[in-house]
């Protein structure tokens, strides 16, 4: 079939049987050159690529992309890296800790019954996922009682998180609502 359509491609009145089962196109047409209507291989995949991309330019192009997609990407490979260290998981890891921030904020409530509020814990995470900084966001915070902000500190100091896979650091700030 693919024969058949071959040959009506390049003006062929008859295809050339073949064999039974055979996908490969007979000796005399391989070798015939293409009609000058009909665009070659070549120009068609050197023009095809540009307009939209839907398509490999060649019979190659597969065997590179797939080979390209197990290169892990980097900075040095000059493929894009995808941050695997999000605000989602960062948000994730310190909400596993609330209950260590919460029992800072129970613990100070003993000594001071009307104790409440917003306590907003500035951090900074380096490369490989320490804490390279945290310290207490003054102008968000509305809780400064020094009993509950340096425990949730410590307790955010304390908190594993994964290393960046672009080697960046990592600033944000994380608030905690304290009521009784």
């Amino acid at each position: 079939m693919m024969l058949a359509a071959l040959a009506a491609a390049c003006g062929s009145a008859t295809p050339a049987p073949a064999a039974a089962g055979s996908d490969t196109k007979p000796a005399d047409t391989a070798s015939a050159p293409p009609d000058s209507s009909t665009p070659s291989k070549t120009a068609a995949g050197d023009d095809e690529g540009w307009v939209g991309e839907k398509s490999p330019k060649s019979d190659e192009a597969p065997a590179k992309d797939a080979a390209a997609g197990d290169v892990e990407p980097s900075p040095a490979n000059g493929k894009a890296v995808v941050e695997t260290r999000t605000m989602d998981v960062i948000r994730k890891l310190v909400m596993d800790n609330r209950k260590a921030a919460r029992k800072c904020y129970d613990d100070a409530r003993k000594e001071q019954k009307d104790l409440k509020g917003d306590v907003v814990i500035h951090f900074v995470l380096d490369p490989e996922g320490k804490v390279k900084l945290a310290e207490l966001n003054q102008e968000r915070s509305t809780l400064k009682a020094p009993a509950v902000t340096d425990c949730v500190v410590s307790v955010i100091k304390g908190i594993h998180f994964p290393k960046s896979s672009r080697a960046m650091e990592t600033s944000t700030n994380y608030p905690f609502n304290f009521t009784p």
